[in-house]
């Protein structure tokens, strides 16, 4: 879902993904705060690696969790998974992003 979006934007190639937690959790459950404070300083030193190289990168994190947590100055975009029936259409997806990615352009 996301990525066909992103790539219908025009802004695919300006993306970078990563994750705090850099490992699955059981049963695709939310991190626990032990897990997410142990992957912090990993997580930080490659938002710093980003930002060098990029000073001018916005940071667009997907899902509440993340956004409130952990990036409280980020844009955010539900996660993909929120696009399913009975949640988002892809069309109102597709907005959210574009609203988000609007400092990009």
């Amino acid at each position: 879902v996301l990525l066909p979006i992103l790539e219908k934007l025009g802004i695919l190639q300006d993306c970078y993904f990563t994750n705090i937690v850099k490992c699955t959790t059981e049963d695709n459950a939310e991190p626990d705060i032990e897990m997410t404070k142990f992957w912090s300083e990993f997580f930080q030193k490659e938002l710093e690696i980003l930002m060098a190289g990029n000073p001018n990168a916005q940071i667009i994190t997907m899902g509440k969790w993340t956004t409130h947590n952990v990036m409280t100055l980020a844009l955010e975009v539900p996660h993909p998974a929120e696009v399913y029936p009975g949640g988002l259409t892809i069309e109102e997806y597709e907005n959210r992003i574009k609203a988000a990615a609007s400092p990009l352009n």
